[in-house]
């Protein structure tokens, strides 16, 4: 018998593969990425359409300057960024009431590895 403050965890938890593609990221760190209109298609099934009973609204977003990334030689040729999100989430829970869930996203924008800096756009 499903717990009931997990009932829309357990119904969607598992994510269909068609809609993954595994990656491999900066420093070959690897993972799966979800497909996002996977994504709110489900939301949009769980809780109506997106601006009625679920939405988002970016609270932050800002580019945060890291470290100096050095030619061969040891000059500095630019310095490594990362794009910073702070996102609020919220959807219309069982009781009519509006949820809200705050979380930081943050994705490597400018890096270096073995074959020069790259800008992730």
């Amino acid at each position: 018998m499903p717990i009931p403050s997990l009932a829309l965890w357990e119904e969607v938890e598992k994510t269909d593969p068609k809609f993954t593609k595994e990656y491999t990221g900066p420093g070959g760190f690897t993972g799966t990425a979800v497909n996002a209109q996977y994504l709110a298609k489900r939301a949009t099934e769980q809780f109506g359409p997106c601006g009625t009973g679920w939405g988002y609204e970016v609270i932050e977003e800002r580019f945060d300057v890291g470290g100096p990334l050095l030619s061969k030689e040891g000059s500095v040729l630019a310095h490594a960024q990362v794009h910073t999100l702070k996102v609020a989430l919220w959807y219309v829970g069982g009781d009519g009431e509006r949820k809200t869930i705050t979380h930081y996203g943050h994705t490597p924008f400018i890096t270096q590895h073995r074959f020069g800096i790259s800008n992730s756009r």
